[in-house]
Parts: structure tokens; sequence; C-alpha cells
């Protein structure tokens, strides 16, 4: 199946707004597409894998590993709110970059995969380690592997986290939207603050019945987004 053309549903991995993207029109492997499918609760991982393009870098005559995140692992571990870039067509490169950690050349058995001890190359690089710490029971990099899927010679494993390292997760942190030529450029900052109300009666204001909030030092995240539109 080919892609030359991928009509975008979403941005980056998770927008609102219609974009269509052109893809390098490399054959795509329709056993692996259909075996995602199959899952609904990978629709994420999967559509990410086509808006990025990625999805095209699989051949139709090769075999492969999939550890797929479902779309509860991507909400819990990749909030929106704390790293909106990841949900951002500007962050696309990167975005396919951390799908790559996934996607394993070959088809291989858990079994087989726990006696690796370097662990397995992924296509970006990458090696991820495959554990058994309960019999019969396999985590991947420490995130737990919870179904297989056999299909066309490849292999699907669907796990409960996303195979990313704090360190590449925090540049999907700021949004930095590509220069409009002949428009205007803004800048927003966001500061999240936290608050903690104390208990002890030192809190209560004279006379008070209720203790105040106060801002706890450095316990906020920024995020900076800046964005270029047209006047026009």
């Amino acid at each position: 199946m080919k892609h030359p053309l991928i009509a975008m549903s979403l941005i980056g991995l998770l927008g609102t707004t219609p974009v269509v993207c052109w893809s390098p029109a490399h054959a795509a492997n329709s056993n692996v597409e259909a075996a995602l499918q199959n899952y609904g609760d990978l629709s994420m991982f999967y559509q990410a894998l086509l808006n990025t393009g990625v999805i095209n870098e699989l051949n139709e005559n090769q075999r492969y590993t999939i550890f797929a995140p479902t779309n509860a692992a991507f909400a819990s571990q990749i909030r929106r709110e704390t790293y909106p870039c990841f949900y951002a067509e500007q962050c696309r490169p990167q975005i396919a970059a951390i799908l790559r950690n996934h996607i394993v050349l070959g088809r291989y058995d858990l079994r087989d995969l726990v006696t690796y001890g370097a662990g397995v190359q992924t296509s970006s690089g990458r090696f991820v380690h495959v554990d058994e710490p309960y019999v019969a029971e396999y985590s991947v990099d420490g995130q737990r592997i919870l179904s297989k899927g056999e299909v066309g010679g490849s292999v699907v494993y669907r796990i409960n986290g996303v195979l990313v390292s704090p360190r590449d997760l925090s540049q999907f942190q700021t949004v930095r939207y590509v220069p409009v030529p002949g428009g205007v450029t803004t800048e927003k900052t966001v500061i999240r603050k936290t608050y903690h109300t104390p208990v002890v009666p030192e809190a209560y204001p004279a006379g008070g019945m209720v203790p105040e909030s106060v801002i706890v030092p450095d316990g906020g995240e920024t995020t900076t987004v800046i964005h270029s539109y047209t006047t026009e």
C-alpha cells in the first residue's frame, strides 16, 4: 500500500486542524497497517505513523517487531498541557524520531529478546531491552507488554508506555511556529504555578476562617509559544 499523499486529520500527533502533507512515496507494510488498525486503542500510534510519514518507511516485503503504545499510554505519559509540541505540526520530525524507537527490523519473540543482553536495535538506532520481571510477563524498557498480535510474518506488541527518555521528551515542552513571510511574530510565555494551602494555624488571616493559598517557589512550569501569522 502506498501513501503518496496523506490527508491529515490531525496536526502532528493529535491536532484538530485539517492539513495536507506530502510524504515520500515508499511502500508501506500493509500487514502491519492492518494489525494496527484492528486495535482500537492503538489509533493514536497509528495516526502518528501516518502523519509523520514513518508508516511509509515500512517495506512491504520485510518483517517487523512493533512495540505499539496504547492511547492511554500517550494520554498519561505525554500530556498535551505539558508537552504541547508533541501535538503540533512543527515538531513532526522529532515525533517521527520517537516513533522509530518502537520499530524493530525483523520478527522477534519475547523469550528470545530477553536473552539479548545488549538489547535489540530499533529503526531510530536506539537499543531497547526486553525483560521478564515475572514468569511469562514481559516489559520493554520498563513498559509492560500487554498483548501480542501476529500478522503476515510481523508481530505487534501492545505496551502501556511510550519508549522515550525524559531528555528526549523535554524537547516537546516548547512550541515554535514556522515564520510566515510578511507576517507578524508574537511571543507568549505561559507560567503554570503550583499552589499550596497550609494547614497550620499561622496560615489563617486575622479573624479569618480559611487558610491562604501561597505560591510554591519553583513549583511551576514555563512554556514559550512563538507564533507567526499574516495580517491579511
